[in-house]
């Protein structure tokens, strides 16, 4: 799991007393779905122990589970232009040029000389009033390697500006980027009468497959993303 945990299915009989017991090394559990976390690195065995009224039978996996140390996010230097959509828990996002543009120097991988950026509610002046949530970028050059932290930016999506010396959005500049939390929702749909069917009772034959809606064609949108590129 993200946090670190493993979830494995088994568990005991809601009929039976006898249990089912995995052993997620060092710890031991009986629960139906238990989970683990490990806080160090390395490479983990599990262990399955099965019981019912014939007896009990185990099995064990040696390097099955391996959890990998905690690290900074990965510069990957994907460069993001002005009034790109980018999206919560992304990493590495280099916005140099987001942040140069918006100043009038387009184009120009250089350090900023303006390195802040706030948020405004909706229907705020972000000309003419100070921003209700902002974050300075400049602190150890942040925005070459940029996260998109969910404690940072999950309550205040939409669009986010560069900050003038007073605190306010750079008089007549664009959004700097637009901030989404990003969504994927799978369907089961019917091709034949073009409608969602998930979870639904249909007839025998009818022609299936699955329909994908996101928010998320915006992160392979060219005009507003550029590949790596040493800088």
């Amino acid at each position: 799991m993200p946090d670190g945990s493993i979830m494995l299915m088994g568990g005991y009989d809601d009929i039976s007393v006898l249990n089912d017991v995995w052993r997620l090394m060092p710890a031991g559990s009986q629960e139906r779905n238990p989970s683990h976390t490990y806080t160090a690195a390395g490479i983990y065995p599990v262990a399955l122990q099965v019981y019912n009224t014939g007896g009990y039978n185990s099995t064990r996996k040696t390097g099955f589970i391996t959890v990998t140390g905690s690290s900074a996010p990965v510069a990957n230097g994907t460069i993001i232009n002005q009034s790109a959509t980018i999206y919560i828990g992304e990493e590495g996002l280099n916005v140099t040029h987001v942040l140069n543009p918006a100043q009038g120097n387009p184009g120009i991988d250089r350090v900023p000389p303006l390195t802040s950026i706030g948020w405004w509610a909706s229907f705020a002046d972000p000309y003419n009033t100070t921003p209700s949530r902002s974050w300075n970028l400049g602190s150890g050059e942040l925005y070459k390697s940029f996260t998109v932290f969910p404690e940072e930016f999950a309550d205040w999506t939409g669009a986010w500006y560069v900050l003038d010396g007073e605190g306010k959005a750079i008089s007549g500049a664009t959004p700097a980027f637009y901030v989404a939390d990003p969504r994927l929702d799978v369907k089961i749909w019917d091709f034949e009468h073009a409608k969602n069917v998930t979870g639904k009772s249909i007839l025998h034959g009818t022609r299936l497959g699955f329909r994908i809606d996101t928010n998320m064609y915006a992160a392979v949108n060219e005009s507003y993303r550029s590949p790596y590129r040493q800088m």
